[in-house]
């Protein structure tokens, strides 16, 4: 019953949109976005240490699957010199 009712508030709402501090910011296709936000095209991407950190935690996940169910070995141990090779510049 609910879906009765929220399917055609939300194809209203999105045709419409709500205007406000979460529209979509104005900028020219092809612009640099602000200094706030990380840019995902940078050539540099790979070497962020954000970027680093989180691929860690994955592959510290990868690695304990591994541990546990004896799968996905090769892949974890891939994806661990991959991403200290990424640490390292290389």
């Amino acid at each position: 019953m609910g879906v009765v009712v929220a399917l055609p508030a939300g194809i209203v709402l999105g045709r419409y949109g709500l205007t406000g501090e979460h529209s979509a910011p104005d900028r020219k296709p092809g612009t640099v976005a602000p200094k706030r936000m990380r840019d995902a095209y940078s050539p540099s991407f790979r070497s962020d240490p954000y970027v680093i950190q989180q691929q860690r935690k994955i592959v510290e996940s990868l690695e304990q699957a591994c541990r546990e169910t004896r799968q996905h070995c090769k892949e974890a141990e891939a994806a661990r010199r991959s991403v200290e090779a990424a640490a390292a510049g290389r």
